[in-house]
């Protein structure tokens, strides 16, 4: 217990602490657990009154304080004798280091907690409140040291522990690049929880929310966006519980597929034999190139009967002209060859196109045009 007389608190207060043993034959020593339980303890500098049956005892007669944890009887105490230990302290509550001293605290320096107003104690070099006076030990789990200005310093998400915090995680998109039309992708990354919000943001800033989202698993979501603009997107995940991750990068870009200038169905009509020279073209909002995707125009197998064995060449550009050239095959009737052309861009978007010439024979006569 603690007390003070006066009409304020003094300077200096008082601390009582009771010790109760019953003794063992002949016993001498007490130090320890008493019979309830508590550890002997007091200040040898300090007062201490030891009654032996009620009776007190004389200190340097009676008995002597060994250490801070033993009280030693100069004649051995009889089998159930009641031996009580009264151990005082008095401490100066403005001074620390007597403070510690007198209450068994330790030695650790004083800690000096700054001069700002209203500020929680610093923590020791140990990272432990108040460490430095009171010996709190080194558990983990301690208050947040202030910064020199007497605030909270920064902390991220690597700094809290023992939360289940789980962030979503955005890796990567795909198909990587769409057109302004309505279209659906697939984004793949981690932490996804039903049913997020899903948004992309251009480069400028401006954010549109996906059509529709619906959740695989929590790696995988499929969405649908309609992006009337082109450019290239950020996608942001949002789950239900507010935490939120944004790609690292515009990993979503929106582009025009390539266009055809040149109308689908037939170049024009080509004598059995004679020579050709026919363009196709088509325009994007990138360089493109034109290629077959089937074997009739530019395969040698089997001519004249199913393929041409022409070339198709020319330069990728955003105006791409391409010349289809060579010497026609030469079947033993007028046949029409029929093939699929693809415009790409640099995007990879694609755009296809169905063609055909036609190989006149003999009296039918024939000429070329495109």
């Amino acid at each position: 217990m603690a007390s003070y007389i006066g009409k304020s608190p003094p300077h200096l207060s008082g601390i009582v602490n009771r010790f109760k043993y019953t003794a063992t034959a002949n016993q001498t020593a007490f130090t320890g657990g008493d019979d309830n339980g508590a550890s002997l303890f007091y200040k040898s500098a300090n007062p201490a009154l030891v009654f032996l049956n009620g009776v007190q005892l004389v200190e340097g007669v009676d008995f002597t304080k060994t250490s801070d944890t033993i009280l030693t009887l100069a004649t051995g105490a009889a089998v159930s004798d009641v031996i009580e230990i009264l151990s005082f302290g008095a401490f100066n509550l403005n001074n620390a280091s007597n403070l510690k001293s007198q209450l068994l605290l330790g030695t650790a320096a004083d800690l000096n907690v700054g001069t700002s107003a209203n500020n929680i104690p610093q923590l020791d070099s140990g990272s432990k409140i108040l460490n430095s006076i009171l010996n709190l030990g080194t558990s983990a789990n301690n208050i947040v040291q202030l910064t020199g200005a007497g605030k909270y310093p920064a902390v991220d998400g690597s700094l809290i522990t023992n939360l289940n915090i789980v962030y979503p995680a955005v890796s990567s998109v795909s198909p990587s690049t769409i057109t302004n039309a309505q279209t659906s992708v697939t984004i793949s990354g981690s932490g996804f929880t039903s049913l997020p919000l899903v948004q992309a943001i251009n480069s400028t800033g401006v954010i549109t929310n996906a059509d529709t989202v619906s959740m695989t698993n929590a790696t995988t979501l499929v969405c649908n966006f309609t992006l009337p603009t082109d450019g290239s997107y950020y996608i942001r995940v949002e789950n239900p519980n507010g935490l939120a991750a944004r790609s690292s990068s515009a990993i979503l870009s929106v582009s025009d597929a390539p266009t055809w200038t040149t109308s689908a169905g037939s170049l024009g009509t080509i004598a059995a034999g004679g020579s050709v020279s026919l363009t196709v073209a088509a325009t994007g909002d990138s360089n493109v190139t034109i290629t077959e995707s089937t074997s009739v125009l530019t395969s040698n197998a089997n001519t004249p009967t199913a393929t041409m064995n022409l070339t198709l060449s020319g330069s990728a550009a955003t105006s791409a002209s391409y010349t289809i050239s060579g010497t026609a095959p030469s079947p033993t009737a007028a046949q029409a060859y029929n093939f699929t052309l693809v415009a790409t861009d640099q995007e990879s978007q694609t755009t296809t196109r169905d063609f055909s010439i036609t190989i006149s024979v003999g009296a039918t006569g024939g000429g070329q045009f495109n």
